[in-house]
């Protein structure tokens, strides 16, 4: 073959070759522009997808709030960030309270108010209860949004000779939580009679006498019976943990209590002492001539604890 010859027929190979490569450019280019296509769909695809999800919220203006899954679970929604919140109140007086927005825990503590000594010149007589001490946990999805408070009044001390001593008043909070007020004392209880007068509010027994033997005044845990005189062995009033301790009897000291008030001391031919806040009851006058006024109980109180979300 001739050198022309050669060189003609490798001309048209390189073309060739060329022409090859331009239609495999060609094809990766349409392949190219068809993927390009196809991702283009298939945003627009999940964009209106997304537009169309039901519960799906908007993103603008939502700071401090997160995602969440909505109630029926068909969507999402944003939810406040919030923090806890714990908060205190104490009555004492009478009056209302309303149950705080977004509260989930409410704890509730009670004290009836103490009972009145009474004021004799026999040799049996008692001072006044203690008032009784209640807790309680509220449900809050059961509660009214407003609520009644009353404060359990001291029974009132007693100037008249021979004259039994005033009961207590309850404390409440609405009709959820109550706590009785002790019992007034009594001047005029026969020996070897258990009696109510000068029981404490959660029912501790007041001192008494059975046989011609003094047996003290109950107490314990939720308030203190009052004190007893049996002429010559008197004895104190009830102690207690948590609610009003008892008054003591003639001459004798009033009962105490940890977290309630103490009870009043009992007196011979002075005035007897009062109750302490909250719940105490008041001490017995012993007076032959009847001047001398028995000690007042005194009056009870009520405390709430509120656990409650507040938002950040």
């Amino acid at each position: 073959m001739s050198d022309t010859t050669t060189q003609t027929f490798n001309n048209a190979t390189e073309a060739a070759t060329s022409a090859g490569a331009a239609d495999t450019k060609a094809g990766e280019a349409a392949t190219s522009a068809t993927n390009a296509a196809t991702s283009a769909t298939t945003a627009s695809t999940m964009a209106a997808a997304a537009g169309s999800a039901v519960g799906l919220p908007a993103f603008a203006g939502k700071a401090r709030h997160v995602l969440a899954v909505n109630a029926a679970e068909d969507g999402v929604q944003f939810d406040e960030v919030t923090q806890i919140v714990e908060e205190f109140y104490e009555f004492t007086d009478s009056g209302t309270w309303t149950v705080p927005t977004g509260a989930f825990g409410i704890y509730v503590e009670a004290i009836g108010g103490g009972g009145g000594g009474v004021n004799s010149d026999r040799a049996t007589k008692t001072g006044g209860g203690g008032g009784e001490f209640v807790a309680m946990r509220l449900e809050v999805s059961t509660l009214p949004g407003t609520l009644a408070v009353t404060i359990g009044a001291g029974g009132a001390s007693i100037s008249t000779r021979n004259t039994d001593g005033n009961d207590g008043g309850d404390t409440s909070l609405g009709s959820l939580v109550v706590a009785r007020g002790g019992r007034g004392g009594s001047g005029g209880v026969a020996a070897g009679y258990t009696h109510e007068r000068g029981n404490g509010g959660g029912g501790e027994p007041a001192g008494r006498l059975v046989g011609g033997l003094s047996l003290p005044a109950g107490g314990g845990f939720s308030s203190g019976g009052g004190g007893s005189d049996g002429s010559a062995y008197p004895t104190n009033g009830g102690s207690c943990s948590k609610g009003g301790a008892g008054g003591g009897a003639g001459g004798s000291t009033g009962g105490v209590s940890q977290d309630g008030g103490d009870g009043g001391d009992g007196s011979v031919d002075s005035a007897a002492s009062n109750g302490s806040v909250p719940g105490g009851g008041g001490g017995t006058v012993a007076s032959s001539s009847g001047e001398y006024a028995s000690g007042a109980g005194a009056a009870g109180r009520l405390r709430i604890w509120v656990a409650r979300l507040e938002a950040i």
